[in-house]
């Protein structure tokens, strides 16, 4: 799905706004260059476990502002990335989807884990400029990707915040359980009754319980006790040209 829009400031410029799918896309005649700007999508909460453990948030997606060079009258292929799945009662949350246009990359937040015996569930790190970011394991937080996605907190230890880079910024890292997510271009999600926060991306990480909104690529809160987790917020994607 995709929406066009049309502006001037200094000279004719059009945008493309793509919100969720897959396709390929025309080059305008007479267009070389193109700025894209990429969010991946949120990684799902985990699900809570039994009577005791809570689950832990889905990291954020990573956001990316780049030009790129393209040969008028060609076709680009896009994709959009999917919110993470929310995990079952005692599953882990899914991975955010990449956000591509051509070369371009917006790499996907990794999913929050279940609570489990003993200990409530750790974030799904951020989503980075090289790499997804990493699910959480037990009640380890998840790594962020390439360096720039901030780290899944360990059980009860706030996200790391996304670190910013020479085009963007990687996704928030979620909350372990009891804990908030990592800030991004927008805060991470507040832990909610001990259920972890999603981290921050383009928009803000999932509060605890809560799932990440459409097109933010924040990611989704963990589950409480005995319930499932929340989605992530899936991914978006604009493209800008003159011409």
């Amino acid at each position: 799905m995709s929406t066009l829009s049309q502006f001037i400031s200094g000279g004719k410029s059009q945008s493309q706004v793509f919100t969720s799918g897959s396709g390929n896309w025309t080059v305008p005649v007479g267009v070389t260059s193109v700025r894209v700007f990429a969010v991946g999508g949120g990684g799902g909460g985990g699900g809570g476990y039994t009577s005791t453990y809570r689950g832990g948030g889905g990291g954020g997606g990573a956001i990316v502002e780049s030009d790129l060079a393209v040969t008028s009258g060609a076709s680009v292929a896009y994709a959009v990335g999917a919110a993470g799945t929310a995990g079952a009662i005692n599953g882990n949350g899914g991975a955010g989807g990449n956000t591509t246009f051509g070369a371009v990359t917006a790499y996907g937040g990794g999913g929050g884990a279940k609570g489990q015996v003993g200990t409530d569930g750790g974030g799904g790190g951020g989503g980075g400029f090289g790499a997804a970011g990493s699910g959480s394991g037990s009640n380890i937080g998840g790594a962020g990707g390439a360096g720039t996605g901030g780290a899944g907190g360990d059980n009860g230890v706030g996200g790391s915040a996304g670190v910013v880079f020479f085009n963007g910024q990687g996704g928030g890292g979620g909350g372990g359980g009891n804990a908030s997510g990592g800030n991004s271009m927008s805060g991470g999600g507040a832990a909610n009754s001990n259920r972890g926060g999603g981290g921050g991306s383009y928009g803000a990480g999932a509060a605890g319980g809560s799932a990440g909104a459409t097109n933010t690529g924040g990611g989704g809160g963990g589950g409480a006790v005995n319930t499932a987790g929340n989605a992530g917020g899936s991914g978006y994607l604009m493209v800008t040209w003159v011409g």
